[in-house]
């Protein structure tokens, strides 16, 4: 009651008389004392940080999250929390949370190949590995995006030293000095004041209208020539052909591969009984982008987020055929009745960050984590973002990090900048391998994935396909033996990572 008292408290605020209100929160300078910190975005990066120092710093900090979307904003689908990702939830005292938000047994993966009952690899987390080596082999299911942002919020209702604003973006900032103490100053689109800080995070990811602040980025937020169709079947048990389920069953992802085609599907429902389950199929090479699809598809383009769910009949009637057109005999026919198992589904052209550098000689009390600093998209960006989270807020809650009155030393801050942005570069070139570009180009030719698309030279491609097929033909077997004994997957008792385990 308490949490949604609360919730519905500031979602009025953010209503009714906004301007008033900001200024009231926000006019006088920041009291000596307690430092207070601005954090701008309440997604995965944002909350998580929020989460982490408002149990941390306890009284020796306030923290303020302005978001620039409602509070019920659909967060998307799923993400499986590494070693990373799973200290976050320790250090923010929601830990014990972890497999209400996760489904047992989903930290196992099959790849297909786009016509064939034969997977071409499974990757699965055999319990021997997990027993002797949890560092490496740790239980890591896949957790619901959307349960995980609930779990945050939840323990933050509690707690005094947090408030957070939905409705209310950040949309720009300017230094203010008091006294001889610096302060930054968030500005909404008409320039009203939200408040005056002593330190200001941004963590609005993509769309971040801060970041310029502090990185170099000549090219800017744009499109990268893709356009991914993002769908959701609600229980594939009820509504999946037999065979299809008998393939799918089992595992958390599955993936179907080949060059230029391809889709994946992945468990997202957190808790048992909940079977959601995403399907993505990216369009690569798209030049004119989403606008021109949904002319193609006979459909009219949404205006915003929440409108560019497609659910109704006729509608997702004609997204459904325009995908099996463009999957054309390419894919096992079965994937085309996949395809009509979907409850809704979203059209949205891919955006990303250009290359970007920290700008040099940055005096104001500022910084960026997560896609602020440099957009990963899917595959990773979260685990990244939650990984910035915790090295951010070590650094706050150490000694020495704020002096006497509230002003946060900034130097350790912006050498963490360094090496996120870092780790961030390094992603995205393993994103942009010439494996990457071989599956997301469309040639004309045979779409089917084959070695020497991979390895031209045929010498090599002996050896290697010696080795592959010892390989995959082993953990084929292992994972059948731990099937069989009943094994297979992570559950609630399963091995811990150690650096959790340390924390609980």
């Amino acid at each position: 009651q308490g949490y949604w008292f609360k919730l519905f408290s500031k979602r009025c605020i953010s209503f009714w008389g906004k301007a008033d209100i900001s200024m009231a929160i926000s006019v006088e300078a920041p009291c000596p004392g307690a430092p207070h910190i601005c954090i701008c975005g309440a997604g995965v990066a944002g909350l998580t940080l929020a989460g982490i120092l408002s149990k941390r710093l306890d009284s020796r900090a306030r923290i303020t999250v302005f978001e620039r979307a409602p509070a019920d904003y659909d967060q998307g689908y799923g993400l499986d929390l590494d070693c990373h990702g799973q200290e976050a939830l320790a250090r923010a005292g929601v830990y014990h949370r972890y497999w209400d938000i996760s489904r047992e047994r989903s930290d196992c993966f099959k790849v297909m190949p786009l016509k064939g009952s034969e997977p071409l690899a499974i990757f699965f987390r055999p319990r021997l590995l997990q027993n002797m080596w949890p560092s490496w082999w740790g239980a890591r299911p896949e957790s619901n995006r959307g349960k995980l942002r609930e779990v945050l919020l939840e323990a933050m209702a509690e707690r005094a030293n947090v408030e957070i604003h939905f409705e209310s973006p950040a949309h720009e900032l300017r230094e203010v000095c008091h006294d001889g103490r610096t302060a930054v100053e968030i500005l909404d689109k008409s320039d009203c004041v939200l408040g005056q800080y002593d330190l200001v995070i941004d963590a609005m990811g993509l769309h971040s209208t801060l970041r310029h602040h502090i990185v170099n980025d000549k090219e800017g937020k744009h499109y990268t020539g893709s356009v991914a169709l993002h769908g959701v079947i609600n229980d594939p048990e009820a509504v999946f052909p037999q065979e299809l389920l008998d393939r799918f069953s089992g595992f958390g992802s599955y993936v179907v591969m080949g060059k230029g085609y391809g889709m994946t599907m992945q468990r997202f429902g957190g808790g048992v009984g909940d079977n959601r389950t995403s399907l993505f199929y990216t369009v690569p090479n798209r030049p004119d982008g989403e606008a021109s699809l949904f002319e193609e598809i006979g459909i009219e383009k949404p205006s915003s987020r929440k409108s560019g769910i497609i659910s109704d009949a006729e509608s997702l009637g004609k997204v459904k055929s325009w995908i099996k057109r463009d999957m054309a005999d390419h894919f096992d026919p079965l994937y085309h009745q996949l395809v009509d198992c979907l409850d809704r589904i979203t059209i949205r052209g891919e955006y990303s960050h250009g290359d970007s550098t920290l700008r040099e000689g940055v005096n104001l009390n500022l910084v960026c984590i997560g896609d602020s600093l440099r957009n990963c998209g899917l595959g990773g960006g979260g685990i990244l973002a939650m990984q910035d989270a915790i090295e951010m807020a070590k650094l706050l809650e150490a000694d020495g990090a704020f002096d006497a009155s509230g002003q946060p030393d900034m130097e350790p801050l912006r050498a963490a900048q360094h090496v996120m942005l870092q780790r961030k570069a390094e992603h995205m070139e393993q994103k942009d391998s010439f494996m990457a570009k071989v599956i997301k180009t469309r040639d004309g030719k045979d779409p089917s994935l084959h070695l020497k698309d991979v390895f031209p030279n045929r010498l090599a491609r002996v050896p290697l396909r010696i080795f592959l097929s010892v390989v995959t033909g082993l953990f084929k077997r292992w994972y059948r033996w731990d099937q069989f004994r009943g094994q297979v997957g992570s559950t609630s008792s399963s091995p811990v990572y150690p650096n959790v385990k340390m924390l609980l």
